[in-house]
C-alpha cells in the first residue's frame, strides 16, 4: 500500500529543481490522494499534470490502482507552508490567532518566528469605498498564530 509519507519523499525529490513545494496531502481512505502543491510563482494547470505523470511512472501500477489528484491549494485554503507567506508578500492577509482574534493587513515580511503586517480596518458607516484602510505595522510572533489566509478584495 502506498503511504502519504512515500508520495512525499518521491515529491520532495522532484521538487529539488524546481520552484514548486508540497502544501499537503491528504489521504481519502484506501481509495487515494489529494496533493496539494504551490509555487513561488502561480501553479499552472500543466503543472498539476506534469506532476501526476511523474508520480504515476514511479508509482506504476500502485498508481492505477488509486485515485491521485494533484492540485493547487484553494484560495481559502490557510497557508501550511512557509513559502506560501513569502509568495504572499505585500498581499492581504486574515490572521486567526490562537486566542481568537482576527486580523487583517498587509504581509509586509516574514522569517520562522514572527512576521510583520501593516493592519487595515474596514471603514465605518455607509460609506461607497468599502476598501480597508491602512494602519499601524505590528510585528507577531508565529507560535501565536493559528493559521494565516490570503484575503482577496475586490
Amino acid at each position: 500500500m502506498i503511504s502519504t509519507i512515500h508520495i512525499q519523499k518521491l515529491l520532495e525529490e522532484e521538487f529539488a529543481d524546481n520552484d514548486l513545494f508540497l502544501v499537503d496531502i491528504q489521504s481519502n481512505g484506501e481509495t487515494g490522494f489529494t496533493v496539494f502543491i504551490d509555487g513561488l510563482k502561480n501553479v499552472t494547470l500543466k503543472q498539476c499534470a506534469d506532476l501526476s505523470t511523474f508520480l504515476r511512472s514511479k508509482l506504476g501500477e500502485s498508481y492505477d490502482e488509486l485515485d491521485i489528484t494533484v492540485s493547487s491549494p484553494g484560495l481559502d485554503s490557510p497557508f501550511k507552508h512557509p513559502n506560501q507567506y513569502i509568495k504572499n508578500l505585500n498581499e492581504m492577509v486574515e490572521i486567526v490567532l490562537k486566542d481568537g482574534n482576527k486580523l487583517m493587513g498587509k504581509l509586509l515580511a516574514y522569517t520562522p518566528e514572527h512576521i510583520s503586517i501593516q493592519l487595515y480596518t474596514m471603514p465605518k458607516g455607509k460609506s461607497k469605498s468599502r476598501k480597508p484602510l491602512p494602519g499601524e505595522t505590528i510585528n507577531i510572533d508565529t507560535t501565536l498564530i493559528k493559521h494565516t489566509k490570503k484575503q482577496v478584495i475586490f
